[in-house]
C-alpha cells in the first residue's frame, strides 16, 4: 500500500508542477515525505520535509511550516536514534 501512495503522491506532484501549483507542490512532498517515514526511509523523508517546508515559507503556509517543522524534527530525532543503537 505504502508502493501505491507513493505512486500516487508522485503523480499529484507531477501535475502541480506542471501546473505551477505551489502551495499544492509543497503539500505533495510533505505527503510523499509521510510515505517515505512509514517506510523507514529517513533521509528521503528528511529530503522531502526540508523542500515542502522551503515551499511552504515561500508562498506563506504559516500552519504548514509548523507542520513541516515538527516533522523535521521528529525524523531528525529518529535519525539520532538509531545512531546511539
Amino acid at each position: 500500500e505504502l508502493d501505491k501512495a507513493e505512486s500516487h503522491h508522485q503523480q499529484a506532484l507531477d501535475i502541480d508542477r506542471e501546473l505551477g501549483y505551489r502551495l499544492g507542490e509543497a503539500q505533495d512532498l510533505g505527503n510523499l515525505g509521510l510515505v517515505f517515514m512509514d517506510k523507514g526511509d529517513l533521509d528521503q523523508a528528511l529530503e522531502h520535509f526540508r523542500a515542502a517546508l522551503s515551499l511552504f515559507r515561500a508562498v506563506g503556509a504559516q500552519q504548514e511550516i509548523a507542520m513541516m517543522e515538527g516533522a523535521i524534527a521528529e525524523v531528525e530525532s529518529q535519525m539520532k536514534g538509531k545512531e546511539i543503537v
